[in-house]
């Protein structure tokens, strides 16, 4: 009986470390190899030599050198920790920012809601209210629009094909706008799209710095209009003026 018992336990335990391996490679996790440490090592300290970790606070610093040097692969992006409880980047810069959710102006609402931590850190004002457009004739969805600081925007003009997705680059042009107001040094640019879209607060020197270590645009972190042309947006929807009421 003993004899089973310990045979049953080890199979499982055989079985676990099996399984985890296999999601690790279906992830993407980057292998231990040669040049890679080196790499990792080097794209880190630049990191934190060029102030990506100020927003973090210090007792979580070193969890997430150690959590963005593991999971460096130069064909894939940027990570974060969550907070246990709340969710939020422990880090203050990397979102989600799932274009399906930013299809009405609840999911806008709700990630504006979702960066607020950060903007408080970046000493960023962010008053959201609410302002009138006149609804397209010929489509069954209106507008979307928002108000910032007082000024109005536009974050949706029309729907159609890719255009149902230009909400997270309008929202970020708009927030890089505010931003540039406040003189804050940090600008958002976005990492891929639809479901598997993300927003990074970064300032310039540090996008600069991270564009070499990532050979994929799709998952490399760039100015909202520039992430626009590579998501095949058309050239008039990337206009930065477009979000003008």
């Amino acid at each position: 009986m003993g004899s089973a018992i310990l045979l049953t336990v080890i199979l499982a335990f055989v079985g676990g470390v099996w399984y985890l391996g296999r999601m690790f490679r279906k992830y993407g996790r980057p292998q231990q190899e040669s040049g890679r440490d080196d790499m990792a090592k080097q794209f880190v300290e630049g990191l934190a030599k060029r102030g990506y970790f100020r927003y973090a606070d210090p007792a979580d610093e070193d969890q997430l050198w150690r959590e963005m040097y593991g999971w460096y692969d130069s064909e894939s992006t940027l990570t974060t920790i969550p907070d246990d409880e709340t969710g939020q980047p422990l880090d203050y810069r990397l979102y989600v920012c799932d274009g399906e959710d930013l299809f009405d102006t609840d999911g806008v609402l709700n990630l504006l809601k979702e960066l607020r931590p950060s903007f408080d850190r970046m000493n960023f004002r962010c008053e959201i209210g609410s302002c009138e457009l006149s609804h397209i004739a010929e489509s069954d969805d209106t507008d979307m629009s928002l108000s910032i600081n007082g000024t109005c925007y536009v974050i949706r003009k029309r729907c159609g094909g890719a255009n149902c997705f230009e909400t997270s680059m309008r929202l970020g042009q708009i927030l890089n706008a505010e931003l540039a107001k406040q003189d804050v040094a940090e600008r958002v640019y976005l990492i891929n799209g639809g479901s598997e879209g993300m927003l990074v607060f970064l300032t310039p020197e540090l996008q600069e710095y991270i564009l070499p270590f990532y050979s994929n645009p799709a998952w490399t972190p760039l100015e909202p209009g520039e992430w626009g042309q590579v998501m095949g947006l058309e050239e008039a929807a990337v206009d930065a003026r477009n979000v003008l009421v």
